[in-house]
């Protein structure tokens, strides 16, 4: 595994993170960590996650549905 140094963080960069590593009870090191792993996890992964995401939502309704939700209660 590789090891980064990233100089010249913002200071209210460092404040959230350190704020987000107490509220999660993790280490700077673990936020930035599942930060940058979050952001650049693979892509095979992401296309399952969003997948899986999917699966769990209401689909979306037609045009004809539309259009009749629309003429409700006109004239």
């Amino acid at each position: 595994m590789a090891t980064i140094t990233i100089r010249n963080l913002p200071d209210e960069t460092v404040k959230e993170m350190k704020e987000a590593a107490r509220r999660n009870g993790t280490s700077m090191e673990q936020e930035a960590r599942a930060c940058l792993q979050e952001r650049y996890r693979d892509r095979d992964a992401l296309l399952r996650a969003i997948a899986e995401s999917r699966r769990h939502q209401v689909r979306a309704p037609t045009a004809e549905e539309i259009d009749a939700w629309k003429r409700v209660g006109r004239p």
